[in-house]
């Protein structure tokens, strides 16, 4: 039950104060009209993993009749609800990236702001990747081209292999869209995966309802089929044979991933140990 002070329950801290004039004045849209709503949740997303992406959807449910209302995270983990009645909601909110969490009671009681603070933990998407066939075989499957025993070519060689397998779950089943990849990967991801191009032959659309091609699905030019476009935007390395990657898939410019994933030298080897999901649109 929620209450003066604060407490933990399943992991959440949940607190109250009173609601005061300036909170009351901030410019965000209420979860209701009704002249007596006006409770306030606030939240925040707290976790140890610096490359953790915290802007998400977060959803709170009335436990009796009415709609769910919507609020969204900002890069400090921070979300907001006003224009509450008093009584008991669920909070729930996008998993992408981040461990399962379970549904949160919320008691929200009169004219107060409640404040619930939500512990949460990267989930490691390369685990789920490999878990899949059809993303796992990206990786696991060996490459027969000869890299040239340069070490940055066949880190950036494992980062766009990454990228493709990660990019693999959000296709639908049999789904086959063409891969567009810089020329000198080419070779190299089409070992496997059989519809590999440069990116020279990808385009995005331009309309007069999308002059900068903002939405507009990524194509491939010469055949019109949707594609993907992979990326790798940096190699850090470390100590100790470890290496951390950003890779990145895009479809639109407006909607795509992206990762951070570590890897580690074994026997003159570069393996893949975990990636974190770092950006979503």
């Amino acid at each position: 039950m929620l209450r003066a002070g604060v407490t933990f329950v399943l992991g959440v801290l949940i607190g109250t104060a009173a609601l005061g004039a300036q909170d009351r004045d901030r410019d965000r849209a209420p979860c209701s009209n009704d002249p007596q709503a006006v409770a306030v949740l606030r939240g925040r997303l707290l976790t140890d993993d610096s490359t953790l992406f915290l802007r998400r959807g977060v959803y709170l449910s009335p436990e009796a009749h009415g709609p769910r209302c919507r609020a969204h995270v900002d890069s400090t983990g921070a979300f907001e609800f006003r224009g509450l009645l008093p009584g008991t909601y669920t909070l729930t909110m996008g998993s992408a990236g981040i461990e399962p969490i379970a549904p949160i009671p919320v008691r929200i009681s009169g004219e107060r702001t409640s404040v619930v603070t939500i512990l949460i933990r990267a989930a490691d998407d390369l685990a789920a990747c490999m878990s899949s066939s059809r993303c796992a075989a990206v990786l696991v499957r060996p490459t027969p081209i000869e890299l040239g025993g340069d070490d940055d070519v066949a880190l950036k060689a494992l980062g766009f292999r990454l990228a493709l397998a990660l990019s693999l779950r959000s296709w639908a089943p049999g789904e086959t869209p063409v891969v567009c990849v810089p020329q000198p990967m080419v070779e190299v991801l089409g070992t496997v995966y059989q519809d590999v191009v440069s990116d020279r032959e990808c385009a995005r659309p331009v309309s007069e309802a999308d002059p900068l091609a903002l939405r507009s699905h990524l194509k491939h030019t010469p055949t019109g089929r949707d594609a993907i476009e992979l990326r790798v935007t940096y190699i850090r390395r470390g100590e100790a044979g470890d290496a951390s990657l950003g890779v990145a898939y895009h479809v639109a410019s407006l909607w795509g991933a992206g990762f951070e994933c570590t890897v580690r030298k074994r026997a003159g080897e570069w393996i893949p140990r975990r990636c974190v999901l770092t950006v979503v649109s």
